[in-house]
């Protein structure tokens, strides 16, 4: 996880102070490449390859295409590795950086499809002039861009081009997950292309058979994703998202830790405090338990504003817990944090799908719509919200590709049983988790760490936002 920002609108000043104001997103190495007006631009969180030799901005053998990447690609691109090493001079042990750069050489666009992982990235073509900007297909991580008279910047976060380029936020667009574009320099041209589409399909298969592959298929992804040079540790809310990654991470890692944030701690009540010192009790892991107050909460909220790029309170309000929560981990000495992230919207687990999409058909396109408008809010703001508070990558196996393409899948009819939402992933933990956490009422985060008190000051969140990132660019131009 990292922060890139490039483009042919930065000069060496204006990169450096781009890189600056997003340096939360890696403090590993900073480094800045030229080639002309084109200027590309890296902070590095170094968890694949800890070595120098992975440091990015980073070039081909050739000196044709570097590339800034930010994100990680999963086990199982490790057979590309093995396949491209033979025909291309890798001067890393194990980046992949390098192989994602290498992927590109050899298949071009074709690449795309073929990625596994979670990514923004951009390759620069020296000789044909091109600057291609490509993300993962449901987009994970944020990335912006700026393209106006021929120009073009980008960068991880709105600041890294609001701040140093004066550019108004409502000049700034979103890079599409499932897309990836291509900006050709010398006549000034952005194309956009998607290269992957939700499938809209319906599992065919009996209920036991439904269960015991989510059971497996989750499994696969919480190990896909196992790929680290660093220790990883887990986010524990008590909610049967958080319990079932934090569960299957403990039968893989040694010495597993776990993160739970509240606000405040009453024994009474049960909340993700309560059901998160259950579920470590029961794993046999310790818990650690990161304690805000309200006074915290509120003398917090311009930072947590700034940081997510965002004002409404369904967002500033997780926001505002998850900062000290990744600050924690960090001070423990993780990078990589795992979560739950993913499932509500997979299953559709929304009060207002249930209250207005409960026709078998509206509830199927409304999973579809949840994903494919994910990385408009839940993801985004959770990526930067960690990295803001404590600099930590955020990994989310519920929205492994063949999961998701699989949940999405499962029969409307299985929505909800005994009114217990997302009933078939529960029951394929049935006999390992125990009954009473296994099958706890669903609860939204904010309500769980009580900081949903935040809908009473949406005038005051809207105003913070406006004086930084709404205010009057000095630029006429931009």
């Amino acid at each position: 996880m990292c922060g890139i920002a490039g483009g042919n609108l930065f000069t060496t000043d204006t990169i450096k102070e781009s890189l600056d104001d997003t340096k939360h997103r890696g403090y590993d190495a900073q480094l800045v490449y030229e080639d002309g007006d084109m200027v590309l631009g890296h902070n590095r969180l170094s968890i694949q390859d800890l070595s120098e030799n992975a440091n990015q901005p980073f070039t081909d053998s050739t000196g044709r295409y570097t590339i800034v990447y930010n994100g990680e690609l999963w086990k199982s691109m490790l057979r590309y590795r093995n396949e491209l090493e033979k025909k291309y001079d890798f001067i890393t042990k194990n980046s992949d950086t390098e192989l994602l750069l290498y992927m590109f050489v050899e298949y071009k666009e074709k690449c795309f499809e073929m990625l596994d992982g979670m990514f923004s990235f951009a390759i620069y073509d020296r000789e044909e002039q091109k600057i291609w900007m490509g993300r993962d297909w449901v987009g994970r991580l944020p990335f912006y861009y700026f393209h106006r008279k021929g120009k073009l910047a980008f960068s991880s976060e709105r600041k890294g081009l609001t701040k140093s380029l004066d550019v108004r936020n409502k000049h700034i667009k979103v890079v599409l997950p499932s897309h990836y574009y291509c900006f050709h320099i010398e006549d000034k041209r952005l194309e956009k292309v998607k290269y992957y589409s939700v499938p809209n399909r319906i599992v065919e298969e009996p209920k036991d058979e439904i269960v015991k592959n989510i059971r497996e298929k989750i499994e696969l992804a919480v190990d896909n994703e196992l790929i680290s040079d660093v220790p990883v540790c887990t986010i524990l809310s008590g909610g049967i998202d958080s319990v079932i990654i934090t569960y299957l991470l403990s039968k893989k890692v040694k010495n597993l830790e776990a993160f739970v944030v509240s606000n405040g701690i009453d024994e009474k009540k049960k909340d993700d405090l309560y059901y998160a010192r259950k579920a470590a009790k029961f794993m046999n892991i310790p818990l650690n338990e990161v304690i805000i107050d309200d006074e915290y909460v509120m003398s917090n909220l311009e930072d947590t504003i700034y940081a997510v790029e965002d004002h409404k309170w369904v967002q500033v309000s997780p926001a505002v817990a998850q900062l000290p929560m990744s600050k924690a981990i960090h001070e423990k000495g993780y990078k990589v944090v795992f979560g739950g992230e993913g499932s509500d919207e997979i299953f559709g687990s929304y009060g207002h799908i249930f209250a207005w999409k409960w026709k078998d058909d509206d509830y199927h396109q409304a999973r579809i719509d949840l994903i494919e408008k994910l990385h408009e809010k839940n993801l985004v703001r959770t990526n930067k919200a960690m990295m803001y508070g404590g600099t930590v990558e955020l990994r989310t196996p519920f929205l492994d590709k063949n999961f998701v393409e699989y949940g999405l899948g499962i029969p409307p009819q299985y929505k909800k049983i005994d009114n217990h939402w997302k009933p078939l992933l529960r029951e394929a933990f049935v006999g390992e988790i125990p009954e009473d956490i296994l099958w706890r009422p669903k609860k939204t985060f904010q309500v769980g760490c009580h900081t949903d008190f935040l809908q009473d000051h949406k005038e005051l969140m809207a105003g913070y936002f406006k004086e930084l990132f709404d205010k009057e660019r000095k630029s006429i131009f931009w």
